[in-house]
């Protein structure tokens, strides 16, 4: 459990988002393959969400996380574009069902949301035909707090320069401890993600040095809150 790492891309599908969608396709294998090479049990899933469009029933569609690179390949080659509307997206519904995925015990927990709009009743600069907040009754913020009740990190990207979008991805990576990134460019999108990614394989590196030296109650030659962080995060993957 201490080498498992699960991720959840939870990406906007609608039309302005094709070519980030395409980019990470083209590359969610060698990605998978690049942190597989630290020695982790790495589990990747997705989360592609659109927009309540008046008459549309599908809002979201998700693949479960698994390890199995044709299956991911596969569920990123099958989804298409869809969604849209106004302006403000379903970012609620899609950290939704990132929540609940199915992540494996004990594992460092990480989704990675990328887009390029806002969540409804967060658009101020444009519009929004709800602006009292997503009709399926979800704020984004309180997803990202039990998100963070339930020890998942979120990275956010944003992939325009829209204020509003900007600002609500910037709090809802935070409140879970992540942090948000913004790109004009879609070549840069890959090695965000792979930088992202390895900051979470430092981080379970320190805490399986902090947890071998708890159990062989040896010293660590490392600063006293980056043990207790490693501790505190290893209490929460449940492993003291």
């Amino acid at each position: 459990m201490l080498n498992f790492l699960d991720v959840v891309f939870c990406i906007d599908s609608t039309g302005s988002m094709e070519s980030f969608i395409l980019e990470v396709r083209r590359n969610v294998i060698d990605m998978m393959r690049e942190i597989k090479k630290t020695g982790l049990s790495v589990n990747f899933g997705c989360v592609f969400y659109g927009d309540h469009e008046h008459g549309r029933q599908e809002v979201v569609r998700f693949y479960e996380l698994t390890n199995n690179e044709k299956t991911i390949e596969t569920n990123f080659q099958g989804n298409t574009i869809f969604g849209g509307g106004d302006h403000p997206e379903a970012v609620a519904d899609g950290l939704h069902l990132a929540l609940n995925m199915n992540w494996r015990f004990g594992s460092k927990r990480v989704t990675i949301l990328i887009g390029d709009a806002p969540p409804h009743a967060y658009a101020r600069d444009s519009k929004d035909d709800y602006p009292n907040g997503c009709p399926c009754g979800l704020d984004p913020l309180k997803e990202a707090m039990k998100c963070k009740d339930e020890n998942i990190v979120i990275y956010s990207i944003g992939v325009s320069k829209d204020r509003d979008m900007r600002e609500a991805f910037n709090k809802i990576a935070s409140i879970t401890g992540g942090r948000y990134f913004e790109l004009n460019e879609v070549s840069n999108l890959i090695n965000i993600i792979i930088d992202m990614l390895r900051r979470e394989v430092q981080k379970i590196e320190k805490e399986k040095l902090v947890y071998r030296s708890m159990k062989e109650n040896k010293p660590l030659p490392l600063p006293t809150d980056e043990i207790n962080e490693a501790k505190e995060s290893l209490k929460k993957r449940g492993m003291l």
